[in-house]
């Protein structure tokens, strides 16, 4: 499924534990039909979060899909993928120091951010039984649930 980062999150304003919000790019859809709509809201977590460092050291961001709201269930999630890293400038630090000597200790690494609207793709980690009720069927109700099965799919 295709998710929606909501939050600005930058490797050295959060630490490990910190949530953020997403939403649901696009619908989850079962044989033909919108189990889950787009828009759906989201939790993530910051799973690690270090600032960049002396030395030209890239900031660092692990981030978590934890789950969809849907109605008042919560509905789990798991492997989240999202492209991306700090400016890595310690081979610069490693030329410089040899230049210009203990100086080279402060060229900064670049901070790892996800901007509001990054793209990411996550995988439902648990079965979802969608209630008839809730299913759009084209011109024949069904009578009975949809199940969305853990994805395998990105």
């Amino acid at each position: 499924m295709v998710i929606e980062v909501l939050d600005r999150i930058v490797s050295d304003e959060r630490k490990s534990g910190d949530p953020f919000s997403f939403r649901l790019a696009q619908p989850v859809v079962v044989d033909g039909h919108d189990v889950i709509p787009a828009g759906t809201h989201g939790v993530g977590e910051v799973v690690h979060a270090a600032p960049a460092h002396g030395s030209g050291q890239a900031g660092e961001l692990i981030l978590a899909a934890r789950y969809l709201e849907v109605g008042d269930r919560r509905v789990a999630l798991r492997g989240m993928k999202l492209a991306g890293a700090g400016d890595d400038r310690s081979g610069m630090s490693a030329g410089v120091s040899i230049a210009i000597g203990v100086f080279a200790m402060f060229i900064h690494g670049g901070e790892m951010e996800v901007p509001v609207g990054a793209i990411a793709r996550a995988k439902l980690a648990e079965a979802y039984v969608v209630p008839t009720s809730d299913v759009v069927a084209p011109s024949s109700a069904a009578t009975s649930s949809s199940t969305a099965a853990p994805s395998t799919q990105e």
